[in-house]
């Protein structure tokens, strides 16, 4: 099977002009990086976009969703392909550029294990906007 990371950057987090946090944040998956290893994006706000898509995807309630980044034209679209297992395709300006199978279990606990980092990165920051607050409920 193969491995999947999603690497953040914590060094790297900060609020912007407009009190959006942003930071490092990307997928591995065995040796491969997407959208590429040292991606700046906002993680709070994909990271619940993301957790909500993938909690329907493990729970067999959707077949199909796609994960966005907010900046640049790069997304990921997971297809269920039985119970357990789906398929992660990573999609740059509309190409498929890799495609692997991943267990869903394993995707989604790497994304709650990510968004549990940055909520203490949060927290320690006293950093407690709304996409804060929504992150929050979406983990407890």
């Amino acid at each position: 099977m193969n491995v999947v990371k999603l690497y953040i950057e914590q060094n790297t987090f900060k609020k912007n002009n407009s009190n959006n946090i942003t930071g490092i944040i990307y997928f591995g998956i065995n040796d491969y990086f997407f959208p590429e290893k040292g991606w700046y994006d906002f993680p709070i706000i994909v990271l619940n976009w993301w957790l909500e898509g993938l909690k329907e995807i493990k729970y067999n309630r959707t077949k199909r969703i796609e994960l966005n980044f907010m900046d640049g034209p790069a997304s990921i679209i997971v297809k269920s392909i039985d119970n357990s297992i789906c398929s992660f395709e990573c999609i740059w300006d509309n190409a498929v550029e890799f495609i692997a199978e991943l267990d869903k279990e394993i995707i989604y606990n790497e994304v709650i294990r990510s968004a549990r980092s940055i909520e203490n990165i949060c927290r320690s920051n006293t950093w407690n906007d709304d996409e804060v607050v929504k992150m929050r409920k979406l983990l407890y």
